[in-house]
């Protein structure tokens, strides 16, 4: 069984109109920049512990769960998702995208969009991750700050039918949103019900409702961050 994802034809194309490095001003983002370095000195600490004191079960383990994310990067984002390099049936995509969903590199979705966009136009300001910019910049730098105006102008132009037709994807980046299903389990096991044909004809309440609702009875706070879904 295999998803029946509509077919679409994405290829790198010229980049005449679209600014290669023009003056920007960074907009940082401080989560973030908290969140990475904490991450990084986990790293840190965790290779500290792997070469002083760790058990050899947690080392094979620690390493089973690198692979894993690995795979679901390189053989799930990339190959299969954003290059389409080969076609995978469900069981499979759903295999890929546990495994990315381990690296912290958010959804399936933005990954592949961003990707795609980096190839369409290669080190300009429109490319995510400009290497025009500086090494630091094209690998970690551009995740702490907000994305530069032309990413959001020319990420418009990137065909992602196949991506937003995908039901796991889809799934993946639901779970993704905080308020969502990431801590609703009956969410999560609903929706991959109906990933795997087990459950269908599934019914949410209209944006149009819960903003009426919210403003009708809430009190002003925006807890989940619907508002900024808006």
């Amino acid at each position: 069984m295999t998803l029946n994802v509509e077919e679409t034809t994405w290829e790198p194309s010229d980049v005449v109109g679209v600014p290669k490095v023009q003056p920007w001003k960074y907009v940082v983002v401080y989560g973030r920049v908290v969140t990475f370095g904490l991450l990084q000195i986990a790293a840190v600490y965790g290779l500290y512990l792997a070469v002083t004191c760790a058990y050899w079960k947690t080392l094979i383990f620690n390493n089973i769960i690198q692979l894993m994310a690995a795979i679901g990067i390189s053989a799930g984002n990339h190959r299969l998702w954003s290059h389409r390099a080969y076609k995978a049936k469900w069981p499979l995509q759903i295999i890929l995208m546990i495994f990315t969903s381990m690296t912290y590199q958010f959804s399936i979705i933005n990954w592949v969009r961003d990707h795609r966009l980096h190839h369409k136009y290669t080190d300009t300001d429109a490319d995510p991750y400009n290497a025009s910019r500086g090494l630091f910049f094209s690998h970690i730098g551009w995740l702490l700050v907000r994305k530069h105006p032309d990413v959001k102008k020319y990420g418009k132009n990137i065909d992602m039918i196949d991506i937003y037709g995908n039901p796991v994807l889809r799934f993946q980046k639901k779970s993704a949103e905080l308020g969502n299903s990431t801590l609703n389990v009956s969410t999560w096991f609903i929706d991959l019900s109906a990933i795997i044909g087990l459950a269908y004809d599934l019914r949410t309440a209209p944006p149009n409702v819960i903003k009426s609702r919210k403003e009708r009875t809430g009190d002003g706070t925006d807890l989940w961050g619907y508002n900024k879904t808006q």
